[in-house]
C-alpha cells in the first residue's frame, strides 16, 4: 500500500470511505517527534474541505482517475457545463467543485476534466490562460518609477496587476498558479 509521502497535489484518494482530491501537501518533521504529512483535502461529492495529518506509518488508498479534454460551454445555477469536442456529449460539474477556478475559465476554451469512477468531478487548469482585457485605466504621464503597475480587469472578472502599456481589448497571459500577469498573448 502507498504511504502518505507519495501524496501529490491533484491526486484522488479514498479517505474514511469518501473520495477526496489533494489540494495542498506539506511534509513536516518536528524535532524529536515522528514526521508526518499535512494534507489539504477537498471532498469530491459535497465540496467540503479539511486538513488532515497523515502519520508516515499510515497507508493511503489512491482512486482510479481519468482525464479527458473538454470544452467549457457555459455556466448557470446548476454548475459548469463542459462538452466533449469529439462526440458533443455534455457533462455538468457542480459549481462548488470549481468555485476556486472559475476566474480562470474562459468559455470556448478546452480544459482537462478529471473523472473519478466515470463521473466528472474537477477541472484541471493549464499553467497559464489567455484572457481579454475588459478594463484598464489609462497610464498617468510621468508615472515611470521602477516597474510601475496598474490594476486591469479581465473578461472573467479577475483583477490583475499589469504594466502600464496594457490596454482594453488586448489578450494577456495569466498564471493560474498565483494569478499574476505573464505577458501579452
Amino acid at each position: 500500500m502507498p504511504t502518505p509521502t507519495e501524496l501529490r497535489k491533484g491526486k484522488v484518494i479514498n479517505h474514511n470511505g469518501k473520495a477526496y482530491i489533494v489540494t495542498s501537501i506539506d511534509h513536516r518533521t518536528p524535532g524529536r517527534r515522528p514526521s508526518f504529512v499535512q494534507a489539504g483535502l477537498k471532498n469530491l461529492i459535497d465540496g467540503t474541505t479539511l486538513e488532515y495529518k497523515f502519520m508516515n506509518s499510515e497507508t493511503v488508498s489512491f482512486l482510479e482517475t481519468d482525464t479527458k479534454p473538454m470544452e467549457f460551454s457555459y455556466t448557470d445555477d446548476m454548475g459548469f457545463h463542459m462538452m466533449d469536442p469529439n462526440d458533443f456529449e455534455e457533462v455538468l460539474i457542480p459549481a462548488k467543485m470549481v468555485e476556486d477556478l472559475k476566474l480562470y475559465m474562459v468559455e470556448g476554451q478546452t480544459y482537462n476534466v478529471l473523472f473519478v469512477s466515470g463521473k466528472a468531478v474537477r477541472v484541471e487548469l493549464p499553467a497559464s490562460v489567455e484572457m481579454l482585457v475588459t478594463e484598464a485605466p489609462e497610464a498617468v504621464r510621468g508615472d515611470t518609477s521602477s516597474s510601475p503597475q496598474k490594476t486591469i480587469t479581465l473578461q472573467t472578472g479577475l483583477n490583475v496587476q499589469a504594466p502600464l502599456f496594457i490596454k482594453v481589448g488586448e489578450k494577456v497571459k495569466i498564471s493560474t498558479e498565483d494569478g499574476t500577469y505573464q505577458g501579452r498573448a
